[in-house]
């Protein structure tokens, strides 16, 4: 493989559930190894309680965001940093008006799991039925 750059504003976009996902770095820049993500999310956004076979990490830029991994719970704020193992239950609501993070997943799967929310529900969540159908198709189990 050869290197990899991005611009500033380079890589697709994805809404995924109001949230801007940027691309950052996907598998096929990395030989498959991880993916990275640029998120942008606004207060009261973020996941429900899940899992998946894969790590990730956060590391927070701007905001704060409450993070449940487990039964804990905590506030994280720009420069802080937090790891998910795979298969461990987590979920997180942004408290501050806005908040920014990158995140970093081991291997394919959030990538795509992405593209397939952005692809389906192009309107307002009228119903969570795609959301689950599109979870249990990357093998993301709600908790």
């Amino acid at each position: 493989m050869e290197g990899y750059f991005l611009g500033a504003d380079g890589g697709t976009v994805y809404n995924v559930l109001g949230e801007k996902v940027r691309v950052l770095a996907p598998t096929e820049a990395t030989c498959g190894v991880f993916e990275m993500f640029e998120v942008t999310a606004h207060r009261g956004e973020g996941p429900p309680p899940h899992r998946h076979d894969w790590s990730e990490t956060m590391t927070i830029l701007d905001g704060e965001i409450e993070v449940s991994i487990g039964a804990e719970k905590r506030i994280v704020r720009a420069g802080d940093f937090v790891a998910l193992p795979a298969g461990t239950a987590h979920a997180y609501t942004v408290v501050s008006e806005c908040a920014r993070y990158i995140a970093v997943s081991a291997g394919p799967g959030s990538g795509n799991f992405f593209r397939d929310i952005d692809a389906t529900i192009t309107g307002p969540l009228e119903s969570l039925e795609p959301v689950v159908a599109i979870a249990a198709a990357h093998e993301v189990a709600l908790a």
